[in-house]
């Protein structure tokens, strides 16, 4: 025992000592790459007088630095990396090129676009420092960048604020976002965090997570489409319909939506009391304890089932199809549109409504 304990103390002395050899200034995985920075001046070379006169003359003077002038390492500031470019994936992004910070134009309704990016912020866990939805806006706290070490943690490089701006645009259906990088730092091993000036390349990439997210996103809804359309169910999304109303979205055509309205509707317990099928017209209403009959219907998740945080009253329910799109406008008990954001607050539960699944047996 006492034999193979010995053995592995030399083992474990020898992995460490190769471990320090790699980190020391004369492997090959030393980086002399900065070394010019901390060079210094050396006095001329001493000729002995019997060997001749000294004919050396500096052919590359450099000037000496004047008084007061505090001198930096160019080299280490300057951009050499190759500019970051805007992906457009698909034929839903178009890049912004009349601006100087990273900038899209998105064939989604300023509603969609909003909630991408908020959606991206909550699934990459990212702190904010403030949010504006009247605005569009919201700006983000530090978020840093590491560089994977190969051995223990790993170490920062950079970290960057940014604003993000979600605006209207020109065209019609389409909606244009903007990332501006508020702060930028690099990570100095000696003295710590430093300010630079970012080239917009770290807006550029903030910019292309967010479209990659939204990219992956779009996938995920085309799958989930071709499977709830064979389970009866149909996905919805936030948008506005062809004069700009806020309105769910859905690429079920009017009879598949007309058909799933009502379903949706009483799991979100609010009551059908009529309908307008030329109109394309649902009369609801929501009042205290609705227990919808299709709730003990649908294959329900583990959440609790949900009901639309709006007042009693009456209200409208209005199917309308355009080209490939169907859109369903809900009115208030004024009949005046729902308004985006109590569109969006209660679109969780609206889009779960119309996609959950009820057995051919129960619907008939």
């Amino acid at each position: 025992m006492y034999k193979q304990s010995k053995i592995f103390l030399v083992i474990l002395s020898t992995t460490f000592a190769g471990c320090s050899w790699l980190g020391s200034d004369d492997t090959e995985f030393s980086d002399y790459a900065q070394d010019y920075t901390r060079a210094r001046m050396v006095n001329n070379i001493e000729i002995p007088p019997q060997v001749g006169t000294d004919n050396g003359q500096d052919l590359f003077v450099v000037p000496e630095i004047m008084p007061g002038v505090v001198g930096e390492v160019f080299g280490q500031e300057n951009e050499v990396m190759a500019p970051m470019q805007i992906l457009t994936l698909g034929n839903d992004v178009r890049a912004n090129k009349e601006v100087q910070n990273a900038s899209a134009f998105i064939n989604e309704s300023e509603i969609a676009v909003w909630d991408i990016v908020n959606k991206f912020i909550e699934a990459d866990n990212l702190k904010l420092a403030s949010k504006d939805i009247a605005e569009g806006t919201l700006e983000t706290d530090w978020i840093t960048h590491y560089e994977e070490a190969f051995w223990g943690a790993d170490n920062p490089v950079s970290r960057h604020k940014y604003r993000v701006n979600v605006l209207d645009s020109e065209r019609p259906n389409e909606t244009r976002l903007d990332i501006e990088v508020v702060a930028a730092q690099n990570y100095i091993e000696d003295s710590g965090w430093e300010s630079y000036v970012d080239s917009n390349r770290a807006g550029a990439e903030f910019m292309n997570q967010i479209l990659g997210f939204m990219y992956v996103q779009n996938i995920k809804d085309s799958r989930q489409r071709v499977s709830q359309s064979a389970l009866g169910g149909i996905t919805v999304n936030l948008g506005i319909d062809v004069d700009g109303t806020p309105a769910l979205v859905t690429s079920s055509d009017f009879q598949q939506t007309w058909d799933r309205v009502p379903i949706a509707m009483n799991l979100v317990q609010m009551q059908v009391d009529d309908k307008d099928r030329s109109q394309g017209l649902y009369f609801i209403s929501r009042k205290k304890d609705n227990d919808g009959f299709f709730e003990s219907l649908a294959f329900w998740s583990d959440d609790t089932e949900g009901s639309l945080d709006v007042p009693e009253g009456n209200y409208r329910v209005q199917i309308l199809s355009e080209g490939p799109k169907t859109y369903i406008i809900l009115t208030d008990p004024d009949d005046v549109p729902l308004k985006a954001d109590v569109l969006a607050k209660n679109f969780a539960v609206l889009a779960k409504a119309f996609k959950a699944r009820v057995s051919q047996k129960d619907g008939s």
